[in-house]
């Protein structure tokens, strides 16, 4: 199957974010440990910076070997997110960002994009888009690898210590991006 196909399913795949992540949820979700961990605005960089570091990745794969995995990863967690989403519905308890600064600013941006609570946040996209992404440019770029893991992980910390998510959405986020990674090949050798 060509990339542009697979990059149009993962396109498709992830948008479905958007409308499912839409509207409170069902219950607040954390464990007594996510209150221990501080709020520290500077996070919010790395967190927005997935915006560049996905487009960023699909530029740099793209020409590569392992776009088609890469794409069909991607389109397993945007449907596996759209398929387990509703019987999840847990939203984190967010800072109290009001305070002056710009990095405040940003935070409070993000929280009136995702609304009050951040409903769906388990698990957290922002982990297993950074993580397959990371994982993907390690691969493909290796005397890149450790800046790849690095910009992943410090995406995937963000949303802890902006309170966009729970430790606990993180964990999913890895368990999600491995499957993805895992069932990709095969995925895309049935396709072929």
């Amino acid at each position: 199957m060509n990339n542009a196909r697979l990059l149009f399913f993962a396109a498709a795949s992830l948008s479905l974010y958007v409308p499912i992540s839409r509207g409170r949820p069902k219950r607040l979700c954390g464990m007594p440990i996510d209150r221990r961990i501080p709020f520290l605005p500077i996070f919010v960089i790395p967190y927005l910076s997935l915006f560049f570091f996905l487009p960023a990745a699909i530029i740099l794969l793209y020409p590569t070997p392992f776009a088609g995995s890469f794409l069909v990863a991607l389109g397993i967690v945007g449907l596996l997110y759209a398929t387990m989403s509703p019987f999840v519905g847990c939203g984190a308890r967010r800072a109290d960002a009001h305070g002056p600064g710009i990095l405040r600013a940003l935070v409070r941006f993000v929280y009136r994009i995702d609304g009050e609570y951040n409903n769906d946040v388990f698990p957290s996209t922002h982990v297993y888009v950074s993580t397959i992404c990371g994982y993907y440019l390690a691969r493909a770029y290796p005397p890149y690898a450790l800046l790849s893991w690095a910009a992943a992980v410090c995406i995937a910390a963000s949303t802890v210590f902006i309170k966009q998510h729970n430790l606990m959405d993180i964990a999913g986020g890895l368990v999600w991006a491995a499957t993805a990674i895992l069932v990709a090949q095969s995925v895309l050798s049935l396709l072929v």
